[in-house]
């Protein structure tokens, strides 16, 4: 009997059964939509939430659109920020407590395919510091390891993702649309109600929480407004 070849395959079974009964030869899978779908089934996997998931990850690439190039970021940057809001409550798999911590172990140590491991980490401490204390290189040692191009990428998109899921505090998708208008002295955003929403005191309160970040990145203070007018920022 002669030796046959033996090839490993990437494939399922079940994909190599249909490849084989159609003749079809398999090629090589858009990195892209490979990522897509591995970061997607990642976060099914944590059971996450994904109507809030999905409006922070919309609210917080309309921000990154408008924003993001005058804040220094990178091209590259809006994927990982569109990955970061995805997965950022991926820790309520584990507890509600420190979720957020959480959500950093679980992204750092996922299998995500098509992401480098320098993306994975940025990823990860994005996901970290959506809630709870900004990035802070003399009180976390892990942040603190990181280069400073590093630090300051992070710090920028926390930022963005900190403001995307305070518009959504109350879980209901109730901002259609954020615009943003640069004034000399003020980065004002004003959130646009969905269709179904009545009021957005909840979203607006929850974003002027979370603006202090980027009212550092941007060096300017940030004013929330919505229909009726500016929200109050907290003393």
């Amino acid at each position: 009997v002669e030796p046959r070849d033996l090839a490993a395959s990437a494939y399922g079974i079940r994909e190599g059964l249909l490849l084989e009964v159609a003749r079809v030869m398999p090629s090589i899978a858009d990195p892209g939509e490979a990522r897509s779908r591995s970061v997607r089934e990642f976060a099914e996997r944590c059971h996450y939430e994904e109507p809030h998931s999905r409006q922070v990850q919309r609210l917080a690439l309309q921000l990154f659109d408008s924003i993001g190039e005058r804040l220094g970021c990178a091209a590259e940057d809006r994927r990982i920020l569109s990955d970061a809001a995805l997965l950022h409550d991926v820790g309520y798999h584990i507890n509600y407590e420190g979720h957020n911590k959480h959500s950093y172990h679980l992204i750092l140590h996922a299998d995500l395919l098509g992401m480098s491991p320098t993306e994975q980490v940025i990823v990860a401490h994005v996901g970290r510091y959506h809630r709870g204390a900004p990035p802070n290189r003399r009180k976390h040692l892990a942040y603190a390891q990181l280069d400073k191009r590093t630090r300051a990428r992070i710090k920028r998109l926390s930022a963005i993702l900190r403001v995307a899921d305070g518009f959504d505090r109350g879980h209901a998708s109730a901002v259609d649309d954020v615009l943003v208008e640069w004034g000399d002295d003020a980065l004002r955003l004003v959130a646009l109600p969905a269709p179904a929403a009545n009021d957005l005191r909840l979203e607006l309160w929850g974003a002027s929480r979370k603006a202090e970040l980027l009212s550092r990145v941007v060096k300017m203070p940030v004013e929330l407004a919505g229909p009726d007018g500016v929200f109050p920022r907290e003393s």
